[in-house]
């Protein structure tokens, strides 16, 4: 089936266990075999967070999608807190554009150097989503501690319309 939400333990050791699209499991598994396909989510039986449910299903990091279930239409630019925050080892950065626009969201250092260009490119009127792994420009993990992320929305002529900055920590 499609959209499985696990959650506790699984102890087949004998067994091969398939999961498939949008599956989203809290727990551990043991089992002789583990298919996984793409599109899934783990998340330790210790981890803080919670399953995302139907439809939230985080995509690869860097990626930006746009977040469906929130009919509301959009009236003003917003940059949503990241969840969850802190975070380990991943993290989703929402944001509203009340029209099609051209974005940034770009994270830095609390000393203020950039830590990675997260997003750069021109998106469509709704709320949209990144998911940041806590890894720099170069691929590299960054360390723990505070960071910044900042969204910038610039109009047709270069203009900045909108721009906001948040904090989040990042544990290790």
């Amino acid at each position: 089936g499609r959209e499985a939400y696990l959650l506790g333990n699984f102890n087949a050791p004998n067994a091969i266990l398939t999961l498939v699209k949008n599956t989203q499991l809290r727990g551990t598994i043991c089992a002789k075999e583990i298919v996984v396909s793409n599109d899934c989510l783990f998340l330790h039986h210790d981890s803080p967070g919670t399953l995302p449910g139907p439809g939230n299903l985080p995509k690869t990091p860097g990626e930006v999608y746009e977040v469906e279930g929130d009919n509301a239409p959009v009236t003003n630019f917003e940059l949503a807190q990241n969840y969850p925050n802190p975070f380990n080892p991943e993290t989703a950065i929402r944001f509203a554009l009340p029209e099609a626009s051209s974005v940034k969201v770009t994270l830095y250092s609390l000393s203020g150097q950039v830590v990675r260009e997260l997003v750069d490119g021109s998106f469509g009127q709704g709320r949209h989503q990144v998911i940041w792994n806590g890894r720099d420009d170069a691929g590299l993990a960054v360390a723990g501690g505070v960071y910044f992320y900042r969204l910038t929305v610039q109009g047709e002529n270069g203009e900045v319309k909108f721009t906001q900055t948040r904090k989040m920590t990042f544990v290790k």
